[in-house]
């Protein structure tokens, strides 16, 4: 990312928020001295998409023994228990129920997280209506301070398939409270938390700005079913060869433009990569795509020439290389001027 100045941290805040449909706010970055302020709002953004996914269904609800003693059974009677009370003189019965509740290791390492975002984005709407809801019900159950639980517990905490996803939310929550995002310790090989793979995010960035530039259906083509093939045998045709998945696939039916995402720089004396050439030509003349770019994320002002010449002409299409806006409604308008209203 060591391409100019707009390769800061406030663009790549500016994709997750897109991307997200998180605010991250550049007030508090901009009064920052540091990168302490963009850090936690990016943390607080990947923090609150992890907490709401895990939320979807369910909040973390875990199943807590109670015992009780009295004349009367109050769910299974302890048969071992009654027997003790009984031979120490007492006529009472012990019984044991499962009460369901809020307050576990889970739930207590959420709120903690939440807490820390509060005390670190003073006076930020960073939360929406729907987390501030769930979050009221668990501080309801565990109080606003409650102890902070070890990651063991979080781990050996027992999840339900539907609340499978809320041991994630946690254990991010937790390394966040001990100041360990990344979770990244030298004798273990394995890494676990918040990675940012900016290549990743640029091609959501510009699957999003898609959606917004035309009101055909935009699929992404990576999580997909739909696929296409560079060959097929003509003695079997079920035999396939070269299957291709680009990450935008715009149309109702058959496919009217393909896009792929390239986290690069467009220009200098190579120009175009061959390799990814010769991969915008398959994916253009295997899905018969009336529109096919390479999507380049923009540098200052410059138009490089192979844009500049664009769109190029082949035996079976059109191509273009497209240097994109990191800004959402620059890079929104410049989209919908390539699709263009006679093609999508």
């Amino acid at each position: 990312m060591r391409w100019g100045s707009c390769y800061c941290k406030y663009t790549i805040t500016s994709w997750i928020s897109t991307v997200l449909n998180v605010q991250v706010l550049p007030r508090t970055a901009e009064q920052s001295t540091g990168t302490t302020s963009a850090v936690t709002q990016l943390l607080a953004a990947l923090w609150r998409a992890s907490t709401l996914t895990a939320g979807q269904h369910a909040l973390p609800r875990t199943g807590q023994k109670v015992s009780s003693n009295g004349l009367a059974v109050n769910g299974r009677l302890d048969v071992g228990a009654t027997a003790r009370r009984r031979a120490s003189g007492h006529r009472d019965l012990v019984s044991t129920r499962v009460a369901r509740t809020y307050d576990n290791a889970p739930a207590r390492a959420v709120v903690l997280a939440d807490r820390y975002f509060d005390q670190h984005l003073v006076g930020a709407r960073w939360r929406g209506p729907r987390l501030d809801e769930q979050l009221a019900v668990l501080r309801a159950a565990t109080g606003p301070r409650p102890p902070k639980p070890s990651l063991h517990e979080i781990q050996r905490a027992r999840y339900s398939p539907i609340t499978i996803k809320w041991r994630r939310a946690a254990e991010l929550s937790w390394r966040i409270l001990n100041k360990d995002p990344l979770g990244v310790a030298a004798h273990d090989e394995s890494t676990h938390g918040v990675l940012i793979d900016v290549a990743e995010l640029w091609e959501l960035f510009v699957l999003h700005c898609a959606g917004l530039a035309t009101e055909q259906p935009v699929r992404h083509g990576t999580t997909t079913q739909t696929s296409g093939y560079l060959a097929r045998s003509t003695v079997d045709p079920r035999r396939t060869m070269g299957k291709l998945y680009p990450d935008v696939l715009v149309g109702r039916g058959s496919i009217a433009a393909v896009l792929d995402a390239k986290y690069k720089r467009l220009g200098g004396q190579r120009g175009v990569d061959r390799e990814d050439l010769y991969q915008l030509h398959a994916y253009s003349s295997t899905f018969g795509a009336t529109l096919a770019a390479l999507a380049y994320p923009a540098i200052d002002d410059e138009v490089p020439d192979d844009e500049r010449d664009s769109p190029w002409q082949t035996s079976t299409g059109d191509l273009s290389f497209l240097t994109l806006p990191t800004e959402k409604n620059a890079c929104v308008d410049k989209l919908t001027k390539w699709f263009g209203p006679s093609s999508i």
